[in-house]
């Protein structure tokens, strides 16, 4: 019963976070929009309503809407930043006029008029012929005819004088024209580069050797290219950056700075599996490029990444440094960087709050959402990875990574349609990635889609993805399918294959599982060799040795080995739980056990953990009833294997039990009403 105004979506509940804002998109505000992406974004307030007042103001000046109003809500905001012009759609306008609903109409709320009384104040004034008191009266003309019939009589006396002037101040003109027309060409090249820069940041910020990420340090070397980096350290004398507007300036060599520093990360990456002769020169021209990146920087922001990273390449070369401390981290790019830092290293958890901090304070940094997406996936948070990359695809709408990853998402949690759909965008949005074509065949053989899954296979090695993780998978399908001379030709071609890459060997080692287990680890081994951070090469040598060659303390030896690089990823500290539970060490795996379960609230990780109780409860009865507990929190959190449950020999300790029973049956009835029904 108690009234409540609504108007404009702007009321809400003050005691619990701001809901996105809605309203009428082309009368909305910048900061208004930003909301549809980023709840609890700027301040909205009275400016927002002025901004749309500015808005019905140029529509009913020039019978147009002042910006398109159709699309995505970052190609919304993006054409916001450049004003369009009054005078252009109505020449009986004059340029005071279009001053008045411009500074309505500016992006920056700091910027537009502050209170409607300073707009009645520059209104009146432009009826009553007198200069604007808060817009800009840039146009001397229309100031002069202002003055002039304010003041008739003088006007005469001074028109004979200008006459005289105009001829002196007419070269003048054309010679600044010319350099204002080469500094805002300069300025475009300048904001093309920094628009490529979160596409680059995603790219070098991959893990691994990927085709991604050496096709995104390629962009990021010709970016740096006109300006003379990374080669020339006399770069600030280059044409491209000493005729640029000193405004920018600033902006544009940070900018160049950090590319600089992504550029070290990624050769250190790429670099571990060189032997010591190779890193040391590598080193050297690791500093090289480090010192250059500092003199991007104003002195006071200097990021902490380039500190840190300084420091590590001067302490592998024996040298002594001018910096004893890394400074804390201020600004978003200073939490970006060290979150890219922490992600190499594999602290996923440590990243995720560096970046809430980058989205918090810069909402359109595209590349921090979808890192933070990727680390919430290495977390085993699902729901709020999906939730991250749906806001990178927003901001990088024609980008089809961030919905290759929800694929790839959704696969995780054996969700093969919905994986399928995102994979089929991912096509849609860049039809030249075997990868998209590759992960959704995959999708489809889990659905029974076999005729669709080969094509699928096909079309991935046409577009050069590596033969040897396609003709595998197509042999198999084709084997489904009934075709058994083109299974054999694949088999074959598979065969002759020699691996190269990281992914080659993981793929054949995993084609080899499991009637050739030694020859899978050497294969296993070769990819660790390549990469030694290689994640998968390590979980999979980790099975090899326990199911099949049964070989527990080596097992034990690979995912403490992945665990102590990767530190904060659930699923290592899972698997080495289990271990540790079937070698009777019961304290060391529940420790770890509970790690993982901090770490992660993946359903499918909670049943894993449930396995190490199950296994103590061998020696201490009571650990039973936690293993219950965790079983049927990943029922409740969408655990669905039926299958798995019942044959599962890490159960076996407490299969014999009433509750065990009770919870097979309650299992097998929900994964009955899971599958789809057949009209």
């Amino acid at each position: 019963g108690e009234p409540m105004l609504l108007d404009f979506n702007l009321s809400h509940d003050t005691t619990k976070d701001r809901d996105r804002l809605g309203g009428t998109i082309p009368y909305m505000a910048p900061e208004q929009l930003q909301e549809l992406i980023v709840r609890n974004g700027p301040r909205v307030d009275e400016r927002s309503d002025l901004y749309s007042l500015g808005a019905l103001a140029y529509q009913l000046l020039t019978r147009e809407l002042p910006f398109p109003s159709k699309g995505s809500i970052p190609y919304v905001l993006e054409h916001r930043q450049q004003l369009p012009s009054v005078l252009d759609k109505n020449p009986n306008a004059t340029p005071a006029v279009e001053s008045i609903v411009l500074k309505l109409l500016a992006p920056n709320p700091t910027d537009r008029y502050q209170t409607a009384l300073q707009l009645k104040t520059d209104i009146e004034r432009q009826l009553a012929d007198l200069p604007l008191l808060t817009a800009s009266d840039r146009s001397v003309s229309e100031r002069f005819k202002k003055w002039s019939r304010r003041n008739p009589r003088l006007f005469r006396r001074l028109a004979a004088c200008l006459v005289v002037g105009a001829a002196v101040t007419y070269g003048v003109v054309v010679h600044r024209k010319e350099v204002a027309l080469e500094g805002v060409t300069l300025t475009a090249q300048a904001r093309g580069m920094q628009s490529q820069l979160a596409s680059i940041r995603v790219d070098v910020t991959a893990s691994g050797n990927t085709p991604t990420r050496v096709r995104g340090t390629e962009r990021l070397v010709e970016v740096l290219r006109p300006y003379g980096l990374p080669d020339d350290q006399n770069w600030r004398h280059n044409p491209q950056f000493r005729r640029l507007p000193d405004d920018i300036k600033p902006a544009v060599a940070a900018d160049l700075g950090e590319l600089l520093l992504l550029l070290v990360h990624v050769r250190e990456q790429d670099g571990l599996a060189e032997d010591q002769a190779i890193r040391n020169a590598a080193a050297k021209d690791a500093l090289r490029l480090n010192r250059l990146a500092e003199g991007c920087f104003e002195h006071e922001a200097t990021p902490p990444f380039l500190v840190a990273q300084r420091l590590a390449l001067e302490a592998a070369l024996g040298v002594e440094s001018q910096f004893v401390i890394v400074p804390d981290a201020t600004s978003p790019r200073d939490h970006f960087l060290n979150a890219v830092s922490a992600i190499a290293a594999g602290k996923f958890r440590t990243a995720v709050p560096m970046l809430e901090r980058v989205v918090a304070g810069e909402p359109g940094h595209a590349a921090a959402h979808f890192a933070l997406a990727v680390c919430r996936q290495q977390l085993g948070q699902y729901a709020r990875a999906l939730e991250r990359f749906d806001t990178a695809h927003a901001l990088l709408p024609n980008d089809p990574r961030p919905v290759f990853k929800r694929g790839l998402v959704y696969g995780a949690q054996h969700k093969p349609a919905l994986a399928e759909a995102e994979f089929t965008r991912a096509i849609e949005l860049d039809a030249t990635l075997g990868e998209s074509y590759r992960n959704r065949a995959i999708a489809r053989l889990q659905q029974g889609k076999l005729r669709e899954a080969e094509a699928d296979l096909t079309a991935a090695l046409d577009r050069d993805l590596s033969a040897l993780q396609v003709f595998s998978l197509r042999a198999q399908t084709r084997a489904k399918l009934g075709d058994r001379r083109g299974a054999d030709a694949d088999r074959k071609a598979a065969q002759a294959y020699e691996p190269r890459t990281e992914s080659d060997f993981l793929t054949r080692g995993l084609t080899r599982l499991p009637a050739d287990p030694k020859g899978a680890l050497a294969d296993f081994v070769a990819a660790s060799q390549l990469n030694p951070r290689s994640l998968p090469a390590l979980q999979n040598q980790a099975y090899v040795y326990s199911d099949l060659l049964h070989d527990s303390d080596r097992s034990l030896a690979r995912v403490t080995q992945a665990a102590e690089l990767y530190p904060e990823y659930a699923p290592a500290r899972a698997g080495r739980a289990i271990l540790l539970a079937r070698l009777g060490k019961r304290d060391e795996a529940q420790r770890e056990a509970e790690q993982a379960l901090a770490l992660s609230d993946d359903a499918m990780l909670t049943y894993q953990v449930a396995g190490v109780y199950a296994l103590t409860s061998k020696a201490q009865p009571k650990d039973a009833d936690r293993a219950f507990d965790l079983l049927r929190q990943a029922i409740r959190d969408g655990f669905r294997d039926s299958r798995t449950l019942v044959t599962d020999p890490d159960l076996l300790p407490v299969r014999d039990r009433a509750e065990f029973a009770l919870l097979s049956n309650a299992l097998r009835d929900l994964s009955q009403e899971a599958k789809p029904r057949k009209e």
